[in-house]
């Protein structure tokens, strides 16, 4: 690289005279050089003189040479190689500078220096490597054979024993290639703890050069430090005559020297195997604990009986046991009378069934370190019970132990260190903004606007472009969640969902609905958007002031009860202030919604979303470690940067009219206010309707229940982004048809085209709610882990079939609006409620979180069932054959092919790219995409119209 810099300089630099300044003095070095090397074979003298003399200051140097002479002649070479690589350097720099005869001769130093940098390098290290064949992996003597089969029956550990008459046993890193769990080992970086601990038995002589080295002292094998690292067998080129091993290879040896009893001597026989019958198992439970400080527990531990107890330098960890249960100090015996089998084991997850008959300490004897964790999940007689978290302690100065409660459990230990989760998710912020730019550099490149001529073509745009960002904003969103949840813990995360809680519900007391009205009114008479948003915006900051007594009062409740945190009141109070901006943002962004512009508020909700993420992990993440309050502070800077973005978009974007003061009209906003009372209050029982749920079910069923219902549903409120961008692009285009009313054509048209929205609704979601069904378990476990299976699985399992009425409900709501049917609305929501209560108060006793999962697509079909005696009225009858057979019909085939796949145990990927196949297959196959209106659809896509230019 260093050299690629210099010949762009000389390149860039060709004729000065700078550099052709050191050509002759690296030419004459080097011929210098070479003529002391050539000196040196005639008159060694002086030469050998200097080397013994260097020889003499360098203790390393002593070492690897016997005398001067034998310096001398190991490093003369290497001038020699240096001296050629000065006089070539010296030859380029003077040929680059020589541009007085221009030719090919003139311009090829380039090819020199490349060819000099080559030799150097070859002369350097091009024998560094030795040449071994590979074959010789693949040789595995009988002892190692053996080994291996002994270390696949029980876990355990291995080191060496030797001395120096042996040769290099089994050399470290050997027993790791071979799949056996060395303590010993050669690495850059060793963990101070276990060197220390390893230096507590015995010196190591091999740090120096990276090592952990061998047994070399018999004492060190009957150490009780040795047995608590779990060294089971110890492989030898000699004797041990030692209490508690055993010769187990080979069967039947001669008696050589011993080591450890009397004698000593050469090694007779090949290499041996001893079992130590003494190594403690991999993990263990020991009823007793003691603090013991850093600077003496690896000597205490030689003294007290580490099978019952624990040592720890934190004296904060005899705190850890529960009060009425706290740990015992000092104890003796053997291990204690428990049941403990390692289930899995893994690099990075360890799981353990654990017995125990009163609360103990479980010992794992791998090496502690920051970025493990662990988790228990107790055992009960009937469901399956969430995993809960588990603090974990160093003990015995290397290892890893936790507390446990008396009972049957596992226990999981999992390696997750935090500085890899936010390695990956700053690599997926960064792949986030470069989509989102290379989305905005092919906008600008392939969108034309002219193919907005069809208004099909305007609500593809309007719909894709949106649905497509939003999507892109709850990948950004879950990705944040998965370090979020790392970082608050539950409590943390528990507080932040209440004050999100609070501002979802004055939210939608302050926008009032008034965005669905903004958005209609000015769809329907463009000229008016300045002055509807001037009053919404006034309107909203009254609601706004308004709410915030009622906020107080709330607050006040809630702290009056005990249920509130000041930590919590700070965040609910900015989390307020931000709802005044968000507020704001929704009027500008419903303005262009109605002028059919749905990109641009799309595009800036995607990058403000990046930009609160990205700030979101600074205020949690050290120095700042500000919390969730910190998150909601984040919300008001973006939130009210997004304010002005908009404001500078709205100028730039949109035909407003200069506004006056006669536009500001309270008879219009008090007009506007009754109006969307409904809409408003739509919203509010929309919002009731889908998380009703949750309030039943916590008292019913527990928070537990709730937790494992919540990461269900993270799935279905990513998935609802398609219904509700969807009708946000085509509510324009009803709201025409239906004020151009029957006489001009326009409820024909609008039913036509709640058909249309209807079909690619069932087209996209039949599909997703089948293949959903089917990979449920993977997918609950990419979100939260095995802590939420199978009851997160099962729930999505039930859920994911509203997905199908509820976007049919989506659609239908926003035409029933178009038809001012907004009161109609309000008394339908008003039943679904009622049904959604009713039904969960007597089912989620019985059937606990399956009953609320269920019950949510009943209260969908509910409510379908009552928009639908209102479009019949007012809309016209719907041909549900033509909008449903085809997608039912594929959907069996579907079904069919992803049972076969998993009976052939096909792997997943394979599974969803069949099943998807098999679904437009048949689509295509029975005609669904022949009608006109579907043919028109296809050709209204973006792009589509350049892509067949």
């Amino acid at each position: 690289m260093l050299a690629a810099f210099g010949l762009d300089a000389l390149r860039a630099g060709a004729g000065r005279r700078g550099p052709a300044r050191l050509a002759w003095p690296l030419i004459l070095t080097g011929a210098a050089l070479a003529a002391a090397v050539g000196l040196s074979l005639v008159w060694p003298a002086p030469f050998l003189a200097l080397a013994a003399g260097v020889l003499a200051r360098s203790d390393l140097a002593r070492v690897a040479f016997s005398d001067g002479a034998a310096f001398w002649s190991y490093q003369a070479p290497g001038l020699l190689k240096l001296a050629l690589a000065l006089v070539g350097a010296g030859a380029v720099l003077r040929w680059s500078q020589r541009n007085e005869r221009p030719g090919p001769l003139s311009r090829g130093w380039p090819l020199l220096a490349v060819a000099l940098v080559a030799l150097d390098l070859w002369l350097a290290t091009g024998a560094f490597n030795p040449a071994v064949d590979p074959a010789l992996l693949a040789v595995e003597p009988p002892s190692v054979r053996f080994l291996r089969a002994q270390a696949s029956q029980e876990l355990g550990r291995i080191t060496t024993f030797e001395d120096a008459s042996t040769s290099k046993t089994l050399n470290a890193n050997l027993g790791w290639l071979l799949g056996l769990q060395d303590v010993r080992g050669y690495d850059s970086i060793i963990p101070r703890q276990y060197v220390q601990y390893m230096q507590a038995i015995e010196p190591q002589g091999g740090l120096l050069y990276n090592r952990i080295s061998p047994f070399y002292d018999p004492a060190s094998l009957t150490d009780p430090r040795t047995h608590l690292l779990g060294v089971r067998w110890v492989m030898t080129e000699l004797t041990l005559d030692l209490p508690g091993y055993t010769l187990i290879y080979p069967a039947s040896p001669s008696v050589p020297p011993k080591v450890g009893g009397s004698g000593g001597g050469l090694p007779t026989e090949p290499v041996k195997i001893y079992r130590n019958e003494s190594a403690f198992p991999r993990a263990f439970a020991a009823p007793s604990a003691e603090f013991v400080p850093a600077d003496r527990l690896l000597d205490r531990l030689t003294e007290v009986d580490l099978r019952q107890t624990v040592l720890f330098d934190d004296p904060a960890a005899l705190g850890a046991a529960s009060p009425s249960a706290p740990p015992k100090v000092g104890g003796s015996g053997g291990f204690l009378a428990t049941v403990v089998n390692i289930a899995s084991y893994q690099p990075n997850e360890i799981t353990i069934f654990v017995d125990l008959p009163a609360p103990a300490w479980l010992v794992l004897t791998d090496a502690y370190f920051s970025g493990w964790k662990a988790y228990t999940r107790p055992l009960a007689a009937e469901g399956v019970l969430p995993e809960q978290s588990l603090t974990l302690w160093r003990a015995d100065g290397n290892f890893r132990a936790v507390h446990l409660d008396a009972g049957k459990q596992t226990v999981r230990f999992k390696y997750a260190p935090l500085s890899f989760q936010l390695g990956l998710y700053t690599s997926f912020l960064a792949l986030m903004t470069l989509l989102l730019l290379l989305g905005w550099w092919a906008w600008g490149r392939f969108y034309r606007g002219e193919h907005e001529a069809h208004e099909v073509s305007r609500v593809a745009k309007n719909s894709l472009v949106p649905m497509g960002l939003a999507l892109l904003n709850k990948g950004i969103d879950f990705a944040f969640a998965l370090l979020r949840l790392r970082i608050l813990s539950p409590a943390g995360e528990g507080s932040y969902t209440f004050a999100i809680g609070f501002y979802v519900i004055f939210e939608i007391l302050v926008r009032f609905g008034l965005g669905t009205l903004l958005t209609r009114e000015v769809a329907r008479d463009r000229s008016q958007a300045g002055r509807y948003l001037l009053n919404v915006t006034v309107l909203r900051g009254w609601l706004w002031l308004a709410s915030l007594p009622l906020l107080a009062l709330v607050m006040l409740a809630y702290g009056a009860w005990g249920g509130l945190t000041p930590a919590e009141g700070w965040a609910i109070g900015l989390f307020a202030l931000a709802l005044l901006f968000a507020a704001i943002s929704d009027g500008i962004s419903a303005v262009f919604n109605a002028f059919e512009g749905m990109e641009y508020p799309s595009g800036v909700s995607t990058a403000i979303v990046l930009g609160k993420v990205a700030l979101g992990a600074l205020v949690l993440l050290p120095p700042l470690s500000w919390g969730f309050v910190g998150l909601a502070g984040v919300s008001v800077v973006m939130n009210l940067l997004q304010v002005f973005w908009l404001l500078a978009l709205m100028r730039s974007k949109l035909p407003l009219a200069p506004l006056t003061r006669r536009d500001l009209d309270p008879t219009l906003q008090r007009s506007m206010l009754t109006g969307s009372l409904p809409l408003m209050l739509n919203h509010l029982l929309a919002h009731i309707f889908f998380r009703l749920d949750v309030w039943i079910l916590k008292p019913l069923a527990g928070a537990a229940a709730v937790g494992l219902y919540g990461a269900a549903y993270k799935y279905i409120d990513g998935l609802n982004v398609i219904p509700s961008y969807f009708t946000l692009a085509i509510f324009p285009l009803l709201s025409r048809y239906a004020q151009a009313g029957q006489g001009n054509g326009g409820r024909a048209a609008l039913l036509r085209s709640y058909v249309v929205a209807l079909r690619l609704l069932v087209l996209v979601s039949l599909p997703i709610a089948i293949l959903v069904t089917f990979i449920a378990t993977p997918l609950i476990a990419i979100l939260g882990g095995a802590a939420y299976l199978p009851g997160s699985a099962i729930a999505l399992q039930l859920l994911i079939w509203s997905i199908p009425i509820g976007f049919t409900n989506s659609v239908t709501q926003y035409v029933l609006i178009a038809v001012d049917q907004q009161r109609f609305l309000t008394r339908a929501f008003i039943i679904g409620v009622v049904f959604n209560v009713a039904a969960n108060l007597v089912f989620i006793p019985i059937f606990n979180l399956y009953a609320a999962a269920a019950i949510t697509g009943l209260s969908e079909l509910a409510l379908c069932i009552t928009f639908m005696f209102s479009v019949y009225r007012h809309v016209g009858p719907l041909p549900w054959g033509q909008i449903a057979g085809r997608p039912l019909l594929a959907g069996l085939g579907m079904t069919a092919s992803l049972l076969g796949a998993q009976r052939l145990a096909l792997p997943l990927l394979a599974q969803i790219a069949l099943a998807g196949l098999v679904y437009v297959v048949i689509l295509i196959v029975s005609g669904a995409f022949d009608d006109p209106d579907m043919q028109t659809v296809r050709r209204a896509l973006p792009f589509a119209g350049r892509a067949r230019r």
